[in-house]
């Protein structure tokens, strides 16, 4: 009885140890994925920590400086005392509806009713007025003095319109002795002007400077020759 209880005594202990054994292997075994758990939760803190850099902020759209070049004040237009002259009207309202690098149109008002319409072209400095509320009326066609282009140009002479030499030919080969002019074209080698009669295009000049040659042609006939000569 006593070897088999010492017998039965060994086998449990046996038994114990080899229970022991397994257990701190499977503890090993478990040990490294606690690890890989706990880099893969550091990779994640980089990568998220990367995401969360500053990022610029946006521009105020208030501080954009403007591109704009620098215009001319309304007031300092220098067709706006001469179109008060022409309708003899000193209480205009004016409004700029076109200003490029060629020309400004402006429209006045009086009493919130458009009256008068002027057009300025830049280069030749000819200004046209109209009066809106009279079937369009040309009230003035003429070369003015632009105070800007005297600054640059002090000392030259200009050319008033009413000192064109091809005026008076016009005059004289057409008859007519009431026709409103408008130039079109006043370069340095030509300069091309339109007749107008009651409202309706009549004659066209064309003047070569170089050659002093002058051509008319009457308009509504059409475009029939009326002179081509030296002058």
């Amino acid at each position: 009885m006593k070897k088999i209880s010492i017998l039965l005594m060994c086998t449990l202990l046996l038994a114990a140890c080899n229970n022991g054994k397994n257990t701190d292997e499977n503890a090993v075994d478990s040990a490294p994925s606690s690890t890989e758990n706990s880099q893969n939760e550091d990779s994640m803190k980089e990568e998220t920590s990367g995401t969360e850099e500053e990022l610029p902020q946006n521009e105020n759209p208030d501080t954009t400086e403007s591109n704009n070049p620098e215009s001319e004040e309304p007031n300092d237009l220098p067709e706006l005392p001469i179109v008060a002259e022409k309708t003899d009207e000193q209480n205009l309202i004016n409004e700029v509806v076109t200003d490029t690098n060629d020309k400004r149109i402006i429209l006045y008002e009086i009493d919130g009713k458009k009256k008068y319409k002027s057009i300025y072209i830049k280069n030749s400095g000819y200004l046209k007025i109209i009066q809106i509320d009279d079937n369009d009326r040309l009230i003035s066609n003429e070369k003015i003095e632009n105070k800007h282009s005297a600054e640059d140009h002090s000392g030259e002479q200009t050319t008033e319109s009413s000192d064109f030499p091809e005026y008076t030919i016009v005059e004289k080969e057409t008859g007519d002795q009431d026709l409103t002019n408008e130039v079109v074209t006043d370069t340095k080698n030509k300069r091309i002007v339109l007749y107008e009669k009651d409202g309706i295009k009549k004659y066209k000049s064309i003047y070569i400077k170089d050659s002093h040659y002058l051509k008319i042609i009457q308009i509504d006939d059409n475009d029939r020759l009326i002179f081509n000569e030296k002058i």
